[in-house]
């Protein structure tokens, strides 16, 4: 005779949940935003096509090297104060985009940008494992990264359209301005997990 297993699934879309997911999907938009549309701006100010690829590399070289020294000051420091630390260092990045205007100036910001990228998205990331309970991990995890694929195809269309429409200056002050709602969503994250 089989026997009929009563399975109770964990609840996965909490507080915390809900909040990270909506600060993930704003943070992604506004990074996509820029990353189709800084290579444009360089060659609008003076650089070449080469130029335009290295403000893509520096980013992702700077976010790349700071990922360790973050991971430890996630479990060192504690979760919500290096997310909120790397939103702040992110947003102001992109704001500070208006005043890059030299390719100098851009490429300094970028290594910032790609600092504060670095520490709230794995920020983000460890906060999801954290609040997502462990009998729906994968399903927790994998609605996460799906706000970050909608948001890839949001993204880089809105940024073109503020270019083609306005400018960069509204740009890179739309930018900030939602990395400004991805920090008030962090400050409303109310855990902490050393």
């Amino acid at each position: 005779m089989n026997q009929v297993q009563n399975v109770t699934k964990s609840k996965l879309w909490t507080k915390n949940y809900n909040i990270m997911m909506v600060v993930n999907f704003i943070l992604s938009i506004s990074l996509t935003m820029t990353m189709a549309t800084l290579p444009l701006y360089a060659q609008h100010i003076g650089g070449s096509t080469s130029t335009a690829g290295l403000v893509i590399g520096v980013f992702s070289f700077s976010a790349l090297i700071f990922r360790p020294v973050v991971g430890n000051l996630l479990d060192s420091r504690g979760r919500k104060i290096v997310l909120i630390t790397g939103i702040i260092i992110f947003s102001l990045s992109q704001l500070s985009y208006i005043y890059a205007y030299t390719i100098g100036i851009l490429l300094t910001l970028r290594i910032f940008h790609g600092i504060g990228f670095s520490a709230q998205s794995t920020s983000v990331g460890t906060i999801f494992s954290d609040i997502t309970p462990a009998d729906r991990l994968g399903e927790g995890i994998g609605y996460s990264a799906t706000g970050g694929i909608i948001a890839s195809a949001i993204g880089p269309a809105l940024g073109l359209y503020l270019v083609g429409h306005s400018s960069y200056n509204m740009l890179f002050a739309a930018a900030a301005f939602m990395g400004g709602i991805g920090f008030l969503g962090g400050l409303l994250v109310n855990y902490e997990q050393k």
